[in-house]
């Protein structure tokens, strides 16, 4: 765990900015994505919303769970009673730690490897009911196992939505388009999680805030006040922006006085609008 983190000390020491990512990566994202209620509310919904992904995840969940099971009632994976509390323990920790603050449909990956529980009960079961010398041919069937699960998550994956769209028609490469014209552009990546558009423009942002994470505007009011300044300011060349209805822009201060909308493609997926925006 340490060694990958080695070089991260290393940059943001040499750049004076170690107060910067201990402040912002512990403190601001432990008090700004919780919200104000009692530890013991907190770990109840932690548990609640971990169940609703067991409820929707049910294969993954059903074999995760044959497996602990089969593990406490087993000597064959953990022996001793401390290991199978161990292993209890850790399950607990992981899913109050992951949920303890905010609720994030890729909160859930971090439970993922717990299915290796289920995968060695099910090895397990093979290997007492299935003569010894049929395991080299179970061997050989494996890899054509993996590849079936690997069409069946590409073609059930919530994550394959965009895998039919061609890169032209994305709306993050149209921006792009536009936005290359103009030589060393700067951008803004306004209200909303980064959308991509740094990475399709090779941008890199020249400014702090250049995107909005989720985080209330109670909890740090510095990360929208910094954002509207820049539109204030014309510190940025581009400005995008994601609205449900495109005249919300006009709920942005200063944006229409002080740029020009370029373009506008409405994105089905996510039932939103992206704006661009140039300065005049």
């Amino acid at each position: 765990m340490l060694i990958p983190c080695i070089p991260w000390v290393i940059y943001f020491a040499l750049n004076g900015a170690l107060y910067d990512i201990i402040n912002v990566y512990f403190f601001v994202n432990i008090s700004s994505y919780s919200s104000q209620v009692s530890i013991f509310n907190r770990i109840y919904t932690a548990l609640k919303d971990s169940l609703m992904y067991v409820n929707n995840l049910r294969l993954f969940s059903t074999i995760t769970i044959i497996g602990y099971i089969y593990t406490m009632i087993s000597k064959s994976i953990f022996s001793k009673i401390y290991e199978k509390i161990a292993i209890t323990v850790t399950i607990l920790i992981s899913v109050i730690g992951v949920y303890y603050g905010a609720n994030h449909i890729y909160y859930f990956l971090i439970l993922m490897p717990f299915l290796i529980l289920g995968i060695i009960c099910f090895a397990k079961i093979i290997e007492k009911i299935i003569n010894k010398k049929y395991i080299n041919i179970i061997k050989l069937v494996a890899p054509i196992y993996l590849i079936l699960i690997v069409v069946l998550c590409c073609n059930t994956s919530n994550n394959f939505e965009f895998r039919k769209t061609k890169k032209e028609d994305l709306v993050q490469y149209k921006f792009a388009e536009i936005i290359k014209q103009k030589p060393n552009a700067t951008l803004l990546n306004y209200g909303f999680l980064d959308g991509g558009f740094y990475t399709v423009t090779n941008i890199v942002p020249n400014v702090k805030y250049f995107h909005k994470p989720n985080i209330s505007y109670e909890s740090y009011p510095e990360i929208m006040d910094e954002q509207n300044r820049y539109i204030k300011e014309k510190v940025v060349d581009f400005v995008v922006i994601k609205v449900e209805k495109e005249e919300d822009s006009n709920k942005i201060e200063y944006l229409n006085e002080n740029y020009k909308q370029i373009d506008s493609v409405y994105v089905q997926n996510v039932n939103s609008y992206y704006m661009l925006f140039q300065v005049i």
